[in-house]
């Protein structure tokens, strides 16, 4: 949920060079950049992964009306 910028992913002298060098950057790699991003602003969890599976898991065998 949000939106996140991520600092320049290149810097070149011209627009045709950073557009160059964007070019030869794999999908990989952006997608580690931006997780990166989320990474170092993501509030730490307020509970332990296993605990939230807890609670979804045993809402799951409530019955709803």
């Amino acid at each position: 949920e949000g939106h996140l910028e991520t600092d320049y992913v290149v810097r070149a002298e011209s627009l045709e060079h950073a557009k160059g060098a964007l070019g030869t950057l794999s999908l990989q790699q952006v997608l580690q950049l931006l997780e990166q991003r989320i990474d170092d602003t993501a509030p730490p969890p307020t509970r332990r992964w296993f605990d939230v599976m807890r609670t979804e898991n045993s809402d799951a065998d409530v019955p709803h009306e």
